[in-house]
């Protein structure tokens, strides 16, 4: 909670600096102003991360560079990308099984919504051998 309680405290400063009511910025992140003021005075454990994804494209919270085009999934994608080679350098058997169960989730999916992944997922392996 020390984490959100700070993380609160920088926003209601950003917010302030901006000239931004709580109540309207509660409207902005559709959230309830309620919501709001027990994140900015670190009443809450957690956050939603749309509501995170929100209060980083306004106000730049995290210090994460992003392009305005880049959308959450993209964010979410990039974030899971960064943290898989980085568990592969501590524990690759675990990053190994994760990615693994990830393609075989994507296959379900394709075959399920009526595409062949096969074809889409050897035409992607051709590309990125050596």
């Amino acid at each position: 909670m020390f984490v959100l309680k700070n993380f609160g405290q920088q926003i209601r400063v950003l917010r302030e600096q901006r000239n931004i009511s709580l109540n309207k910025f509660a409207k902005e992140l559709e959230v309830s102003p309620a919501y709001l003021s027990n994140l900015e005075n670190g009443k809450t454990d957690s956050i939603k991360l749309e509501v995170l994804w929100k209060l980083q494209n306004r106000l730049q919270v995290l210090g994460l560079e992003h392009t305005e085009t880049e959308t959450e999934f993209h964010y979410r994608l990039n974030r899971i990308t960064r943290n898989l080679i980085q568990l592969e350098k501590l524990q690759p058997t675990f990053a190994t099984y994760l990615l693994e169960t990830t393609e075989k989730g994507i296959d379900v999916g394709y075959q399920f919504f009526g595409s062949d992944v096969s074809v889409i997922l050897s035409q992607q392996d051709e590309r990125y051998s050596p």
